[in-house]
């Protein structure tokens, strides 16, 4: 028995138990005959410490550290890397500019390695944008899946646009990721413009609508008073469209469309931008039993940011509608959500020009198509002649029924000579509104949110009853040649100023109020005109004798001449400023009391003149009073009425009984009035 075995066995076993054991083992595979090693003395003399204790994880490490050291690499290994470590020292540049772009790159290596393993790892999603690389195929898949379709109140759909491709051209501008070239498209209508004989004074219309915002029965006026940045923002941006109204020579008696409108649409589109033209919604629409029109639908504008600048437009349209001369239109109606309009002015003239020989194909081209070369379009200017031909259209007059435009982000011109039955409505959210053009209607309304209103030189605005200017944030300005009359006039703005240049003619009542601006007006008083005036204002105006004029600000200056004065007329004016200097200036013909309020108030009768009398005078640093009558030879005659109308003056009577009266009023600034 072995001595391994011997220490084993109890004194009283037997030893051929274990020769038993030993000759069985033979059969059986090696094992271990020992579960665990005998305990050193270091590990016998260690005290019992808990799992908490650091000294008792600092053991455990220590005792199977032999593990840690097995995953060392071999000695092999570890030269072949010193040896890749010395060859890198070696090829590394030593400049750090060079040492900079190497690690860009790498980082741009891995950073594209990174996005396609992780694009392969996740799942596809089919509408994920980032599947598409290219301009053309984003825009392919955010608009396919869109139908465009008209308004219940719009109408019904008569005829679709068919388009006629024009030209592909080089823009001369370069792009981000987008070829430079852009590619034109043509369609056009034909509208009815007067449906019957009575259409001048109905509801029958012809109406152009481009991604429309306001409905036919909507007030024209804002509901809000003041409008949230949101509604103001150009979000979303859709395709604008430029309107070009104007007038085209009599056509000849055989000609199918010589009393109808004509309308041409000219479509300019990046040539990877094509399905913005493919599924945009462009057709002739029939409204009521009469009515007639053209809807222009699109979709939004792209903003990829990297294929094209935020002010790139990838589609627009030009609209050209053209009136026969001396047809009536039995009323028009625009509206367009974002572009210009342009109606008989010198710039329509010459855009429509352009355009309509661009679609006939009247165009000089230049460039090399053969070898793949998009070319360059020129239009040939217009001749003399033509221009000539141009300047008599536009002194043509055009009458309508009504007239109502409306354009939130665009500025409206106006020229020619208009004369409309009822009522004309011109209103912009945040652009310009001006006019150089004769305008004669019942109602005329010129309203701007955020633009301005301005009546340029050879302005004529004839209202029977009301003609309304106002701007919320922007001015109302008028040059020196521009003549405004009507019964009621109201000029109104919040944040801006009034420049009333011109003449300003009053015949009942007249209304200037800003409240932070100046206001500079020239004014001429004339006697009421009756034919249409309410009961009410009658009563209340000494019936029908007494013209009033009220001129407002609350923190600018008001500066009011009356350029004339109608004799005999009885006139009540008040200017008032809180913080801002009055200054009224009358004619001599100018009968009435005089109240001046100021620091200091002013008050200057100017020369004497004979059978004028200046009576009841009170001076006091802060107030001037007076009363003027004139004689009634120095009044002299009054001017020829018709024979229904009333007498200015009653026999017996002056102005005062009437209620005349002057007043210039300023609470902190100077204040006076003269007679001149």
């Amino acid at each position: 028995m072995s001595r391994d075995v011997r220490p084993l066995l109890a004194d009283d076993e037997n030893d051929e138990d274990v020769f038993s054991l030993e000759e069985d083992a033979q059969y059986v595979l090696p094992q271990r005959r020992y579960l665990y090693a005998p305990i050193s003395y270091e590990q016998a003399m260690m005290p019992q410490r808990p799992m908490w204790h650091p000294l008792y994880w600092y053991g455990l490490v220590r005792e199977h550290w032999h593990i840690v050291d097995a995953l060392r690499p071999p000695e092999r290994l570890r030269m072949a890397l010193e040896r890749v470590g010395t060859a890198l020292k070696m090829v590394w540049p030593h400049n750090r500019m060079h040492q900079t772009i190497l690690i860009v790159f790498g980082l741009l290596a891995l950073l594209s390695y990174a996005n396609w393993a992780v694009g392969r790892a996740l799942p596809h999603d089919p509408e994920d944008p980032a599947l598409y690389w290219d301009f053309e195929g984003k825009l392919k898949h955010d608009v396919e899946k869109v139908q465009l379709a008209q308004r219940p109140d719009d109408g019904v759909v008569v005829q679709n646009a068919t388009w006629s491709a024009l030209y592909c051209s080089s823009t001369g501008k370069p792009l981000r990721f987008i070829d430079a070239v852009h590619c034109k498209a043509h369609t056009n209508f034909s509208l009815v413009a007067f449906p019957g004989p009575s259409s001048m004074t109905s509801t029958d219309h012809t109406y152009l609508f481009v991604n429309p915002v306001l409905s036919e029965a909507q007030e024209w006026y804002p509901r809000e008073a003041n409008l949230t940045q949101e509604q103001l923002a150009r979000r979303p941006r859709k395709a604008p469209a430029n309107v070009y109204v104007v007038t085209r020579p009599t056509p000849s008696a055989g000609d199918p469309h010589r009393d109808r409108i004509l309308v041409d649409i000219t479509a300019t589109y990046d040539r990877q931008a094509a399905a913005l033209i493919q599924h945009a919604k462009v057709a002739k629409l029939s409204h009521g039993i009469v009515s007639e029109g053209v809807l222009l639908l699109t979709h939004e504008l792209p903003d990829y940011g990297l294929f094209a600048s935020d002010q790139h437009e990838s589609l627009r349209f030009d609209i050209v509608v053209s009136i026969p001369e001396g047809q009536p239109v039995a009323g028009l109606v625009m509206d367009v959500r974002e572009g210009n309009i342009h109606v008989f002015t010198d710039h329509a003239f010459r855009r429509a020009h352009h355009l309509l020989r661009e679609a006939r194909g009247q165009v000089n081209s230049h460039g090399w198509p053969f070898l793949g070369s998009p070319q360059r379009i020129r239009v040939p200017p217009p001749s003399d002649t033509e221009l000539a031909e141009m300047a008599r259209l536009a002194r043509v007059d055009h009458f309508f029924g009504r007239l109502t435009i409306y354009a939130q982000h665009g500025a409206v011109s106006l020229g020619g000579r208009m004369h409309v039955n009822s009522e004309m409505i011109v209103k912009t959210l945040r652009s310009l509104i001006e006019t150089a053009a004769h305008l004669v209607a019942q109602y005329v309304y010129l309203w701007s949110y955020e633009g301005s209103v301005v009546l340029r030189n050879s302005t004529s605005v004839a209202a029977q009853k009301v003609a309304h200017f106002s701007s919320h944030q922007g001015s109302i300005g008028a040059e020196p040649e521009v003549a405004v009359a009507s019964s009621h006039t109201d000029v109104s703005t919040i944040d801006g100023q009034i420049v009333a240049n011109g003449v300003w003619h009053a015949n009942l009542s007249m209304s200037m109020a800003t409240h932070d601006g100046p206001i500079h007006a020239a004014v001429a008083v004339h006697k009421p005109a009756l034919e249409e005036v309410p009961y009410e204002d009658f009563l209340r105006l000494g019936h029908g004798r007494r013209v009033e004029t009220q001129f407002q600000s609350r923190r600018g200056a008001v500066n009011v001449q009356y350029v004339a004065h109608d004799a005999g007329v009885p006139l009540a004016s008040t200017a008032h400023s809180i913080d801002g200097p009055v200054q009224v200036a009358h004619p001599a013909s100018f009968e009435g009391r005089v109240v001046v309020q100021g620091h200091p108030a002013t008050w200057l009768p100017g020369a004497s003149r004979p059978g004028r009398h200046v009576v009841d005078e009170q001076r006091t640093t802060l107030l001037r009073s007076a009363s003027v009558v004139l004689d009634e030879q120095a009044r002299g005659p009054a001017p020829p009425l018709p024979p229904a109308m009333p007498p200015h003056l009653e026999p017996g009577k002056n102005p005062i009984h009437y209620g005349a009266e002057s007043r210039a009023e300023s609470e902190r600034q100077a204040a006076s009035v003269a007679l001149v």
